[in-house]
This record gives structure tokens, sequence and C-alpha cells, in this order.
């Protein structure tokens, strides 16, 4: 709910540096959000396989989105917007190969239900596609945080800070999210 709601102070401001990027990145966190809750609840496997399938069309481009938001915000984009879509060429692809599972084996090897916890959980054994996007989006989110660091050093308070506070808030879903993938 919060990631969704920071999306409409962030698009009021899109004349900002990185603000649309911004505004991308909250929607598509509440809607990987909203996905998960959703997978969660389901208690069959073509529902789960349903949420999964909506939980990375967020999953796969918030990387990507993270990157460009710094790269505008540092302004450090030296080309032309739409050259930004390089960032999105290899999440689509692994998007579009995310559809297509269950049944290629390239991104999940296998798929079933466990039924052993208080819930029904999706048991999945990931595929090479799969950890293709971890790398992707973990370098991406480094390089992301590197720009972030980099820029702090040279600003004064209180901006500063919110380049800070913008890297430290950056650290919680990558833990999160190691924490899910181990």
């Amino acid at each position: 709910a919060i990631s969704g709601l920071l999306f409409f102070p962030a698009r009021r401001r899109r004349d900002s540096p990185g603000a649309k990027a911004f505004a991308w990145f909250s929607a598509l966190a509440a809607l990987w959000c909203l996905g998960y809750a959703l997978e969660i609840g389901a208690t069959t496997l073509p529902a789960k396989l349903i949420w999964v399938k909506l939980q990375y069309v967020g999953i796969v481009n918030v990387s990507s989105v993270f990157i460009v938001f710094c790269l505008q915000y540092t302004r450090r984009w030296r080309f032309a917007n739409n050259a930004l879509a390089v960032f999105f060429i290899v999440p689509w692809l692994l998007l579009f190969a995310v559809w297509l599972e269950p049944g290629l084996g390239i991104f999940y090897r296998e798929v079933g239900l466990d039924t052993t916890g208080p819930f029904i959980n999706l048991d999945v054994t990931y595929g090479p596609l799969f950890w293709l996007l971890i790398v992707y989006s973990y370098t991406m989110l480094l390089a992301g945080s590197y720009l972030l660091l980099t820029l702090g050093h040279k600003l004064r308070n209180p901006y500063r800070l919110q380049t800070y506070g913008l890297v430290l808030a950056t650290i919680f879903p990558w833990l999160g999210n190691g924490l899910y993938v181990t």
C-alpha cells in the first residue's frame, strides 16, 4: 500500500529529475506486492501461477526502473530518453519466458504445491533464466546505489541525507529478496 501511495506525489512532481521513473518504480513495487499477497491467498496451482505471472510484471521491471531513476536523479544520463529502453530488453524477454511457464522449464525447472505448512505455498525449482534475472536485477540495483552514493558525497544536507536515505531504502528489499530466494 505504501509503495502504491508513493506513486501519487511522485507523479505530481513529474517535471523533477527522476520523478516519472520513481512513480513507475512505486507502481511496479506495489504490483509485485499485490501479486504476492494474492498468490499467498490462492489455494490451487493454476491460481497461484496466475498471480506469480502478474507479480513478474513488477519483478522484472523494478530494477530497470530503479537504474533509470538513479541515472535521471543524479543527472548522469546523457542520451535521449527513448534510449532508456535498452534497460528493459532483458527484463521483457525474461517476462515473456515467465508467461510461457510452466512448460519450458527454463525459468522454473519444476513447479508444485507445498502443503506442509499453515499456508499452501508455491514450490519451485529455479531454472537458468531465473538466475539470469537475479544477476541482472542485483547488478542494476548495485549500479543505482553506487550512483546515489557518489551523488550523496557531493551534496549538502538535507539533500545528502535524502540521497543516503534512498540508498538505505534499497537495502531492505535486497535483503528481503535475498532471503526469499535462498
